[in-house]
C-alpha cells in the first residue's frame, strides 16, 4: 500500500518464473490466489528475464464480473453449513471434509473473446497510461 496525500493506493506485485527463458509473453498470466484484482488497486506484473507491465484492477476485470466470481465462492462457503448438517449424524471419525482452495485462473472457455488477452498485448500501453492518469487524479 502506498500513501499519496490523503489517499491509500493498494499495490500488488505478480511475478512469473522464467528459469529457462521459455515463457511466452503472449500466454503468460499471473495466478490470483484467494482474491481477484481490486478495482482501484495497481498491479505490477513481471515475467522473469522477459518483461514487466502494470495496470489497474478495473482495467482487466469489470466490477460486475468480479462480483459474480466472488459470489461463486460466497455461495460455496454458505453451503458448508448444509454439508455439516448432512454429515453430523454420519460416521466420520477422521473428519473428512472437502477442501476447496479459493484461486482464480484464466480459461479460454470463460472468455467472451475468441482468445484470452495477453497482459503484454498491444493494449498493455493503454492500461499503463490508465494507471498514470489515475495517479494524476489523486488530489493534494
Amino acid at each position: 500500500m502506498v500513501f499519496i496525500f490523503d489517499c491509500a493506493v493498494g499495490i500488488e506485485i505478480k511475478f512469473s518464473k522464467n528459469d529457462r527463458g521459455e515463457k511466452n509473453l503472449q500466454t503468460s498470466r499471473p495466478m490470483w490466489n484467494s482474491n481477484l484484482p481490486k478495482p482501484n488497486a495497481i498491479y505490477v506484473y513481471g515475467v522473469a528475464n522477459a518483461n514487466i507491465t502494470f495496470f489497474k484492477g478495473s482495467d482487466i476485470l469489470s466490477y460486475e464480473t468480479r462480483e459474480v466470481l466472488l459470489k461463486y465462492f460466497d455461495n460455496l462457503d454458505k453451503d458448508e453449513e448444509s454439508l455439516k448438517n448432512a454429515l453430523k449424524n454420519l460416521e466420520n471419525p477422521f473428519g473428512f471434509a472437502p477442501y476447496i482452495r479459493k484461486a482464480y485462473e484464466h480459461k479460454k472457455e470463460f472468455s467472451n473473446h475468441h482468445q484470452i488477452e495477453s497482459f503484454f498485448s498491444h493494449n498493455h500501453t493503454l492500461r499503463e497510461q490508465s494507471v498514470l492518469h489515475f495517479l494524476k487524479t489523486i488530489n493534494h
